[in-house]
């Protein structure tokens, strides 16, 4: 079942260097839920749709990358 990833750009990569990685993501089979923070100078992240096995390639793929800071499983969360 595929589910939702949260990839977290570090803050100095180029929009050429995150587009590659989109690009990537997509040639692999997955979907890009959300791009509308992928210019963000604060935060900027793509949601993505990814097998189980993608996310995981993409975590030990993406570690200690240059242009990808974090990769984590999209959850809810609640504040009391």
């Amino acid at each position: 079942m595929a589910k939702d990833a949260i990839v977290k750009f570090q803050k100095s990569a180029t929009s050429e260097e995150k587009q590659k990685i989109i690009d990537d993501i997509k040639s692999a089979g997955g979907t890009i839920v959300r791009d509308d923070n992928v210019g963000s100078s604060i935060f900027p992240f793509v949601v993505v749709n990814v097998s189980p096995d993608q996310f995981a390639s993409l975590k030990s793929g993406l570690a200690g990358s240059k242009v990808v800071s974090h990769i984590e499983e999209d959850q809810e969360m609640t504040t009391q």
